[in-house]
């Protein structure tokens, strides 16, 4: 690819803007200042003062890769002047690591025309491949920044004490049982003997459930313990999943964490065991552990200061969720299995009383949020107060799943100083803009996503008939949400590094089948018929208080696994990677054997069958239709395989529009 570098202009400002914000959020996290309008003022002002200190290497197209922003300062005890690399930035992508050796070789360029004794530069410390970078021409490190967060500190099982910038939310505690949440051995006690919960242990878990972390069980002993647990209902009451078996711990926790469909790193262990701790600090670097007097004394950390009304009701539904993947095996035809549930969707403006949960929703999500974008109160209540914040809540044959969905509209003409996200670099497509979009992924896989975003399009449809536009900060974690948004037909443009904008053309979608959905001006609907009974379902769910849905759609991660997938193996039995059309061939051959694999894999079909398919197939739409879930596994197992991030460089997933376009993907990452 040919590459160039030239001075910053007004022109590139969307794309300068939207590098000062990932360098904000990179160094200070939660505390970043994610204001477009902040950004750009300054940015502006640099153009002014030093337009040669403000360079960008752009791409064949005229596309901005890369940005350096410079400045010269003089040591005001020595008199040296000296060079000061205040931004260095590049996108992600195959060639990242030459746009960042043209904007550094252009920077000594200036620093030497401008008669400077030294350059500097900083880094996070996280940032390897940075340091490695500044490394190869000539930069050594001369001074440490050293940040301990009162808020955020770890201690070790040595009792030093580790400082951190910050840790992730937690949203479930896993619990050791023996010396933990009881102090007997359970398999040493005589027969007919049961070991007795800690009163202070079960006082814990009720207000963790109170306050919306969830508790599990993780414990290497023989499963037939898991009778004991169960009879005691005040602890088997308060659990949403248990690992009860001779394994290591960490996988126990790596198998709770995809039952809850949760981030591995929102997990805590607690553990009497000091190698316990250790061996899951070893494999899963991410996983913080504590044993339980720590977690006592340093509850009040962990605990969210203020829980929304919904918060208590979390535990209620992961085990529902469980019932609905219990129930969910007894169908052969999975839409089959989501009919019979009888869900209703209801789309509506935010009232005040819901607030506090549209934040909380906001602030959790992840893995399904559109933008990350950083609210507070005061932003939230004045599109609140405009009747620009929706919300979906839903509820089904199992229970209430309240407040799921959230979405922050503003007009697309709104003038950027009043609209959070950045800023698009393309002509304004016009309709309706959805600033923050997120869906709980508590109800991944039922289709619930679909039908918000559905409402959503009728939103823009009764506006002024110009289409729905979702900018979406492209990150590794919501690769997922793009894979949605394209099986529903929104297009997908890249508008600056790592910013794509989802628009639909105009025209209401519409929702899956098997949801009932009523929103503001729709005819209501039945919910759709169970296919059969399920007595008694939530009678030991109690009803939602009115009012916790909120108008901001939100994928939020980690609030239960999706439902079962494809057909079951014994129908359709996946290949593996290791497919033996792979062996002794040439390179092409192989890899488009095991690219095959893969996909049938992800799809529940055999190898052989996936390479009859023609190129023009769709892997979207029916009749392979990969579902979002599927489709974001199926990249990563891809990018495992062959190398390289195909999310990453293809912000659009162009490469996922149909077999054809994947095949050339893979031949070109291989070639």
């Amino acid at each position: 690819m040919t590459l160039s570098v030239r001075p910053a202009t007004a022109d590139d400002l969307p794309a300068l803007v939207a590098y000062e914000i990932e360098i904000a959020q990179v160094s200070f996290g939660a505390e970043a200042v994610t204001d477009p309008a902040k950004h750009e003022g300054r940015i502006v002002k640099g153009l002014e003062r030093d337009p040669d200190g403000c360079l960008v290497v752009v791409d064949a197209a005229g596309k901005v890769r890369g940005w350096l922003w410079m400045a010269i300062n003089t040591n005001f005890v020595t008199g040296d002047r000296y060079a000061n690399f205040r931004s260095l930035a590049v996108s992600s992508g195959a060639d990242s690591t030459a746009v960042a050796r043209l904007l550094i070789d252009a920077g000594l360029a200036y620093a030497r025309a401008h008669d400077v004794t030294h350059v500097t530069g900083k880094v996070n410390a996280a940032n390897v491949p940075m340091r490695v970078l500044y490394a190869e021409f000539g930069f050594a490190p001369t001074h440490l920044t050293m940040e301990a967060r009162l808020d955020g500190l770890t201690r070790n099982d040595s009792g030093a004490t580790d400082s951190v910038v910050r840790q992730p939310v937690v949203k479930c505690i896993v619990w050791d049982l023996d010396g933990t949440v009881w102090d007997d051995v359970a398999v040493e006690l005589p027969e007919g003997v049961l070991p007795r919960p800690r009163a202070d242990v079960l006082a814990t878990m009720r207000r963790l459930s109170d306050h919306g972390i969830v508790n599990a069980l993780a414990s290497r002993t023989a499963p037939e313990v898991a009778h004991l647990v169960a009879a005691w209902p005040q602890l088997d009451g308060l659990l949403v999943a248990k690992q009860i078996a001779w394994q290591d711990k960490s996988r126990a926790i790596e198998l709770i964490a995809e039952e809850l469909g949760v981030a591995i790193d929102s997990l805590l262990l607690v553990d009497d065991t000091a190698f316990e701790r250790a061996e899951v600090g070893h494999t899963l670097p991410g996983v913080r552990t504590m044993d339980r007097e720590e977690l006592l004394a340093r509850l009040p950390e962990i605990l969210p200061a203020h829980p929304s009304s919904e918060a208590g009701r979390r535990t209620t539904r992961y085990q529902a969720n469980a019932r609905r993947r219990d129930a969910a095996r007894a169908y052969a035809d999975r839409v089959a299995f989501l009919r019979s549930c009888a869900m209703r969707l209801s789309v509506r403006p935010a009232e005040p009383n819901e607030l506090p949960r549209v934040l909380e929703l906001a602030t959790r999500a992840n893995r399904l949020s559109s933008t990350g974008l950083a609210l507070d109160d005061g932003l939230l209540s004045r599109y609140a107060a405009d009747g620009r914040v929706f919300v979906g809540r839903l509820t089904d044959r199992f229970g209430d799943d309240g407040l799921v969905a959230i979405a922050l509209l503003a007009p697309t003409g709104r003038p950027v100083d009043e609209v959070p996200a950045a800023r698009p670099s393309t002509a304004d497509p016009g309709g309706l803009r959805v600033e923050l979009l997120s869906v709980s992924c508590r109800v991944a896989g039922r289709g619930v996503a679909e039908a918000f975003v559905a409402e959503l399009t009728a939103l823009a449809d009764a506006a002024d008939g110009r289409g729905l536009t979702i900018p979406i900060r492209a990150t590794g974690a919501n690769t997922e949400l793009r894979v949605l948004l394209r099986s529903m037909g929104f297009d997908l443009v890249e508008v600056g590094p790592d910013l794509v904008e989802a628009r639909s053309e105009g025209g209401r979608l519409e929702a899956p089948g098997w949801i009932a959905v009523d929103s503001p001006g729709a005819k209501e609907t039945p919910a759709p018929m169970s296919d059969e009974p399920f007595a008694d379902a939530d009678a030991d769910e109690p009803a939602d208080a009115a009012g916790d849905a909120a108008s901001v759609l939100v994928i939020e991660q980690g609030d239960a696994a999706p439902l079962p997938g494809p057909p079951s193996p014994e129908t359709h039995p996946p290949s593996t990677v290791g497919d033996p059309r792979c062996a002794g061939v040439g390179n092409g051959i192989r890899q488009e054997g095991r690219l095959d694999a893969l996909v049938g894999d992800a799809l529940g079909m055999n190898a052989d069958d996936v390479a009859r398919l023609p190129d023009d197939t769709s892997l979207l739409r029916p009749p392979l239709a990969l579902s979002s879930l599927a489709g974001a596994r199926l990249l990563a197992r891809i990018d495992e395989t062959f190398g390289g991030s195909l999310a990453a460089a293809d912000l659009t997933l162009e490469a996922l529009t149909s077999l054809g376009a994947l095949r050339a993907y893979v031949a070109r990452r291989t070639r």
